[in-house]
């Protein structure tokens, strides 16, 4: 297997960003503020 690097945002603005997005693995990263996020799944 080869070695990727992936940069990835850090901060505090909401993000929401696609890293790997392939057949075997769907990878997101987010960054919300405090209180603040997704809503609850059920």
């Amino acid at each position: 297997m080869v070695e990727k690097i992936y940069k990835i945002s850090t901060g505090d603005d909401k993000i929401v960003e696609k890293v790997i997005m392939d057949d075997n693995l769907h990878y997101i990263h987010m960054i919300f503020k405090q209180n603040e996020g997704l809503p609850k799944h059920l």
